[in-house]
């Protein structure tokens, strides 16, 4: 329309643009239009016209009305883009001529894809495949080092000496759970590359964990082999790496936030082959019928908040699977971080009587690695403006009471606590 005068006619519309069927085919049609035009201002005859132009199209698919009010050319309650001037001519409203040209002057470029093989050349190009050695966070260059007679890890080893090869480390916020997980996966593995490190959400699935389809290149000497190949995800490439090493040396996958995928999904027919008993015995995977097993040298540790209501709880068959460690807020961890931080001991004193008082008022308490950066009294009023009352707002949006008494309480340990929100 915009090359044709701003204009354009039912006629015209059943003889040229109704019958366009590739991008490339409309400046020879806007010619067509033209030159149409120019012969009807002349007076050619009728008979003559129809010889020298395609014949309009009929029926339903033909019907102007039909197609220019699904052009969507209102904008909220502006006027219309497209207007029907007369009984058979649209035109275009002028307001839009400069909003027009620009989105002519800079439309995007389209490519005409024939056949599968053409649109994966472009859109499903192969892509790199992690080895078994590049999944994860396997945490090199880090300390990860744990003492022989921590609690948690002297909990751990109790259960993996009776034959546990699957635990999780359950609590509140804040309780040191991701930092154990990796530190207890190091200690039992012996090496930062038989340690794994994922997270689960909504979204990761089967095909993230186990073996799924990704796309593969179509050209070159195997140019003639499927579009998509079905294979292997972290957890197979990390038994698959297990299998080829020698039983005693372990291998550890940590999933962060267990509870956040859906674990009928992502596990599918290993749930089962993943307790002990059935470590070692071959099974057939969904996906590539592939005959495959889980050995007895991998360990999955897991950590979870069973307390976030955004969540389902685990599902009967993980519950039972599954040996749990309890990790509660943890008073002598609290006065590590403060003094790690390098916070003096008076104020130490005052963040460990805050951190009695609101966990006694917790439902479920809350953990002591809010304080880790704690250093001094403006330390302190950051973590409450920013942190500290939104958590306690949400835990106590049904008992206001509650809340002003664990805000009262805060306040009491600061000199000045007027900068409090």
């Amino acid at each position: 329309m915009r090359s044709c005068d701003n204009s354009i006619t039912s006629d015209e519309l059943k003889r040229f643009v109704f019958q366009i069927k590739r991008r490339e085919d409309i400046p020879g049609m806007i010619q067509q239009i033209k030159a149409f035009r120019q012969d009807k201002e002349a007076g050619t005859p009728e008979e003559e016209i129809n010889r020298k132009y395609p014949a309009p199209l009929e029926g339903a698919v033909a019907e102007p009305k039909y197609l220019m009010g699904r052009l969507g050319t209102q904008v909220g309650d502006r006027p219309p883009v497209v207007e029907k001037e007369g009984v058979d001519r649209w035109v275009l409203n002028k307001a839009y001529l400069g909003f027009i040209d620009e989105i002519l002057a800079n439309e995007p470029k389209f490519q005409d894809y024939l056949d599968e093989k053409t649109w994966m050349q472009e859109f499903g190009r192969a892509v790199d495949i992690l080895e078994p050695e590049e999944d994860g966070d396997a945490g090199s260059g880090e300390d990860l080092s744990l003492e022989d007679s921590d609690r948690v890890w002297l909990q751990a080893n109790s259960l993996l000496a009776r034959g546990s090869l699957l635990i999780i480390l359950t609590g509140p916020p804040g309780t040191s759970k991701t930092w154990y997980a990796r530190r207890i996966a190091q200690k039992i593995a012996g090496s930062h590359e038989r340690v794994r490190l994922i997270q689960f959400h909504p979204s990761f699935s089967y095909d993230d964990f186990v073996e799924g389809y990704v796309p593969v290149s179509p050209t070159g000497p195997n140019s003639n082999r499927a579009l998509f190949e079905i294979v292997p995800k972290i957890f197979i490439r990390l038994c698959n790496r297990a299998k080829s090493e020698i039983p005693a040396e372990k291998h550890v996958l940590v999933i962060d936030e267990i509870n956040r995928g859906d674990i009928s999904r992502i596990f599918g027919e290993l749930l089962t082959y993943l307790e002990p008993e059935y470590r070692g015995k071959p099974f057939l995977l969904a996906y590539s019928g592939k005959r495959t097993v889980i050995p007895a040298n991998v360990i999955i540790i897991g950590t979870m908040n069973p307390y976030d209501k955004s969540i389902t709880e685990l599902d009967d068959a993980l519950e039972r699977r599954f040996d749990r460690i309890l990790l509660d807020p943890d008073e002598p961890i609290l006065r590590s971080l403060l003094t790690n931080a390098k916070a003096e001991a008076p104020l130490i004193e005052k963040v460990v009587k805050f951190f009695r008082q609101a966990n006694d008022k917790t439902p479920h308490g809350f953990g002591h690695a809010f304080f880790k950066t704690v250093r001094t009294e403006q330390d302190l009023i950051g973590l409450w403006n920013h942190n500290l009352k939104f958590v306690f707002e949400k835990m106590f949006r049904f008992d206001e009471e509650k809340y002003k008494e664990i805000r009262t309480a805060f306040a009491a340990i600061l000199t000045d606590a007027s900068a409090l929100t």
